[in-house]
């Protein structure tokens, strides 16, 4: 190591601290804004749940139990957008609604509506979105076996009877009956669904969920209630990848990823720099 090597290391120290935590706060803005496509590793479930979208057959109508709100929109609301991505590449109906907290619409509305017009589907006939369904687990009960029986307006105040894609659905073995599925987002509206719609009515369930919800679900997942599941920021992300359309949740693995190596490079300088110093001393 050269004289001046050794003098740089010695000072890094005394670099003023501050300095170190814009440099770290403003690559973690501009990754997750624009995330770098750094490598991720792409595990078998995520594999399992992009290939098993794809492989619903054409014309099938899906259900998505959107139940994610903003308070848990960072964690997984990146695979949801990529859900709805790839819902919104191949030939599928989609029916919406929320049985959660109202709190989830506006996340609806705000996020996935506009994937869904961006590729030209057709409200009320390739997708309607019905809003807020109040009820709990009774709601959903229903929902698996006569939907009408508890909705007559979608959530832009349209007659339900007037929407194509509705006239011939009225419950779980009618979305089965099409080779369809359920997405459901969030454990305690799995909960809700299992029931009915997994247990009596046999109908493929997907979920996106918080990693602290994968422990929960673990039993079902062995059960083959749960046939596809992405759970957490990391398998987001993943998904992202493989759909090959980086977003949030790529952009806030990325940042993470960033901000560790700087405090992981800085910790090593710094203790190169006061060791250099001691043996000069």
């Amino acid at each position: 190591m050269s004289v001046k090597e050794k003098s740089l290391l010695g000072k890094f120290d005394t670099i003023d601290k501050r300095f170190l935590l814009w440099t770290t706060v403003i690559l973690m803005v501009v990754t997750s804004l624009h995330p770098l496509g750094l490598p991720v590793p792409i595990t078998d479930n995520v594999k399992k749940f992009y290939d098993g979208l794809n492989s619903l057959p054409s014309g099938a109508v899906v259900l998505v139990s959107q139940d994610c709100d903003p308070t848990r929109f960072a964690e997984y609301g990146g695979g949801l957008i990529a859900l709805f991505k790839q819902l919104s590449t191949r030939p599928l109906k989609v029916i919406i609604f929320t049985v959660a907290d109202p709190a989830c619409v506006p996340v609806t509305e705000r996020y996935f509506i506009p994937i869904l017009k961006d590729a030209k589907k057709v409200y009320g006939v390739d997708y309607v979105d019905i809003g807020y369904i109040p009820g709990d687990e009774a709601a959903v009960v229903r929902t698996a076996s006569d939907l009408k029986s508890i909705i007559n307006k979608d959530y832009y105040g349209n007659d339900i009877a007037s929407l194509e894609l509705l006239k011939n659905i009225d419950g779980a073995q009618d979305i089965k009956d099409t080779g369809g599925a359920i997405f459901v987002t969030g454990n305690g509206s799995f909960y809700y669904t299992r029931q009915d719609w997994t247990v009596k009515y046999h109908v493929t369930c997907f979920c996106i969920n918080g990693v602290t919800d994968l422990g929960p679900l673990t039993p079902f997942i062995n059960e083959g209630l749960i046939t596809y599941i992405i759970a957490g920021l990391p398998q987001c992300a993943a998904y992202e990848t493989v759909i090959g359309s980086l977003g949030l949740s790529s952009g806030a693995v990325e940042a993470l990823t960033i901000a560790v190596l700087l405090l992981f490079v800085a910790i090593v300088l710094g203790n190169i720099s006061y060791l250099s110093k001691r043996r000069r001393q």
